[in-house]
């Protein structure tokens, strides 16, 4: 990730510039992943996780005495920023939902 702080005002429109990305090759890569994964399943979800997380792992379950652990080391001020953001993606997704309409005729 770059960091970018306090550009001069010149700077802004270039840095506004969304980068334009070609999607077809991403969409190929994402559509062997997950074909890999449909057919090998748990096998394929750590071959990715080496390849990806640059971790080998011998089981991908994670015990509650981890996750008790893990949930400690998170700030609490990140925790209400993650719980606010998923309040709103939801919030949002729900506004989106397709209402059933039912009609009687006769």
């Amino acid at each position: 990730m770059r960091v970018i702080n306090y550009p001069d005002k010149k700077e802004w429109q270039k840095l506004l510039i969304r980068p334009v990305f070609e999607t077809h090759s991403l969409d190929e890569s994402v559509r062997k992943v997950l074909e890999n994964v449909k057919k090998n399943g748990d096998e394929a979800i750590l071959k990715y996780t080496e390849k990806f997380d640059h971790i080998r792992l011998d089981s991908y379950i994670v015990s509650k005495e981890e996750k008790v652990a893990a949930l400690k080391l998170v700030d609490t001020e990140l925790k209400k920023a993650m719980k606010l953001a998923s309040d709103n993606i939801a919030k949002f997704h729900n506004a989106q939902k397709f209402s059933i309409v039912e009609v009687e005729t006769l």
